[in-house]
C-alpha cells in the first residue's frame, strides 16, 4: 500500500496533541488529529475521536487557494459526512486513498468505492 507523508505537522495543537494536514492534486485533503482534554482533577482523556496514541482523527478537507493553510471540512464526499474517529495508521492510508482518488467534484473515481470503508 502506498504510504502519504502530511504537507504540515503540528505537534503543538492545543498544546497536548498534534495535527498533519495531507493535500492532494484534487484540491481534497486531510487534517488528521489527536489532542487530549486537560481537566483540572480530572485524568487526561481524548477531545479527539481517538481512545490512545495509536488512533487518529480524520476530516476531509477542500482547500480554498494554492497555500496549505486555507482548507474548509467538507461534509459532502462519498467518503464521509463527518469525520472519521478511531483510524489505526493502516485505516488512515486506507482514507487517503480514497480522498486522493476524488475527482475535483468531490467524487470517487478510484479502484475499490470508500462507502463500505466509511459505513462499517
Amino acid at each position: 500500500m502506498k504510504r502519504y507523508e502530511p504537507v504540515i505537522k503540528d505537534t503543538g495543537l492545543h498544546t497536548s496533541g498534534v495535527q498533519s494536514i495531507y493535500r492532494f492534486p484534487n484540491g481534497y485533503g486531510a487534517s488528521v488529529v489527536r489532542f487530549m482534554i486537560v481537566i483540572p482533577n480530572v485524568p487526561d482523556r481524548y477531545g479527539s475521536y481517538t481512545d490512545d496514541e495509536t488512533e487518529v482523527e480524520l476530516a476531509v478537507i477542500k482547500f480554498d487557494g494554492e497555500g496549505n493553510g486555507e482548507f474548509g471540512i467538507s461534509y459532502d464526499t462519498p467518503i464521509t459526512d463527518d469525520v472519521i474517529g478511531h483510524l489505526k495508521d493502516d485505516g488512515l492510508q486506507q482514507a487517503l486513498s480514497f480522498i486522493e482518488g476524488l475527482n475535483k467534484s468531490g467524487n470517487y473515481r478510484g479502484k475499490g468505492y470508500p462507502d463500505g470503508f466509511v459505513k462499517q
